[in-house]
């Protein structure tokens, strides 16, 4: 009797460390509106501006590139859309942008192409420091470019496109707000891979004209509908 007692803490502990191994692919990733789910088939549209500059270093040519923009706003009609995992629909149209390298660029033109997307809520992978948190990956609505960006007057007088997707931390999290915070981080805190409700861990890559490119900057979100919302 004692023997089976044993074992069967045993069984309890497994099938328990088994779970705690396997929740973050099964976690809901879902929006919650006026502390409500939205659930499948439900949408709200959003707007968007940025709290912080977007900055996007990359090379070209050789030369190592750094553009920034102060401003963002989405299209209208840009929608967040319920159910498990919560995503959305919108084009985000970068504003006032200058090149800040290199030094023969600076003062001249560059121009952003808006960015159509489609996103889904994700759970940090890598950096290991962020792992287990809610993150938006953002993904080009059609094949691999997320954006052009055009130089004029300068050393590169050129083009470069920007492939490749892009992910945000959501902060905070699990919290009804007016406005929610999306972050997206350089350097150590670079978000290079999530997990998807799935299961399916998905790399996490910007390439600019080829090479590896970073984005920094944030913005804040917020329903059209002024309700108070939320990740769960």
């Amino acid at each position: 009797m004692k023997r089976i007692k044993i074992f069967g803490l045993a069984l309890v502990t497994m099938l328990a460390l088994g779970a705690m191994a396997t929740s973050g692919a099964s976690a809901a990733l879902e929006y919650l509106v006026g502390g409500a789910l939205l659930g499948s088939g439900g949408l709200k549209l959003i707007t968007a501006s940025a709290e912080k500059p977007f900055i996007l270093k990359g090379e070209a040519i050789g030369i190592k590139t750094t553009v920034e923009c102060k401003k963002l706003k989405l299209n209208a009609g840009a929608e967040i859309l319920g159910g498990d995992p919560g995503t959305s629909h919108e084009t985000v149209i970068f504003e006032e942008c200058v090149p800040t390298a290199p030094s023969e660029c600076v003062g001249k033109k560059v121009k952003v192409e808006n960015t159509p997307v489609n996103n889904e809520l994700t759970m940090v992978v890598k950096p290991a420091a962020q792992a287990g948190k809610i993150a938006t990956l953002f993904t080009p609505s059609s094949g691999s470019l997320f954006t052009t960006i055009t130089f004029e007057g300068c050393v590169l007088n050129t083009q470069a496109k920007v492939t490749g997707n892009a992910a945000a931390l959501s902060e905070p999290e699990k919290v009804d707000q007016l406005k929610g915070l999306l972050l997206f981080k350089e350097g150590a805190e670079e978000i290079t891979e999530v997990e998807k409700s799935t299961g399916a861990k998905t790399k996490v890559e910007l390439l600019f004209a080829g090479n590896k490119a970073t984005l920094e900057g944030a913005t804040l979100v917020a329903l059209v509908s002024d309700e108070l919302w939320g990740i769960f």
